[in-house]
């Protein structure tokens, strides 16, 4: 009865690892980051072609267009996901910058707060808006924006 019961939580466990190591392999970031390091010369030619009035979206992301800011960088930002109703819903995608800036989801004149070399944060005053934004590659940035 013993050996039995050590087999069940050794079985257990391992069903138990599986299952977290294909979540974080299936979270929003790392498709993400999959998506642009396996696929950035084609991307880079949509993000291009976009900027230049052509957009046209990829696979299974959304190309949402140009966003300017009020100080002139543009970016082209990528649609992969969202989640949530009404007033608490979060968007995630990833941002292609020319300049090789980080910027605000859609590029909102938020200002960003560097948290280290890869991770910036940003927040609307006086409410729960905000979001996140990493460095992927050159020009290349993830972001999760909520609201």
């Amino acid at each position: 009865m013993q050996k039995k019961s050590k087999k069940s939580v050794i079985i257990f466990l391992m069903i138990l690892a599986v299952l977290l190591a294909l979540r974080i392999y299936m979270s929003p970031e790392a498709r993400v980051r999959r998506i642009v390091t396996q696929n950035q010369e084609e991307l880079q030619q949509i993000a291009e072609d976009t900027l230049d009035g052509n957009a046209q979206d990829y696979k299974s992301s959304k190309n949402d267009g140009v966003f300017t800011s009020e100080n002139g960088y543009r970016i082209v930002q990528f649609y992969l996901t969202g989640f949530g109703l009404g007033s608490a819903t979060s968007y995630t995608g990833f941002i292609y910058s020319p300049d090789d800036r980080p910027v605000c989801y859609q590029n909102m004149d938020f200002e960003l707060q560097q948290l280290d070399d890869e991770t910036w944060e940003w927040e609307e005053d006086g409410s729960d808006n905000g979001g996140t934004v990493k460095k992927i590659a050159d020009k290349w940035y993830y972001y999760k924006a909520w609201f």
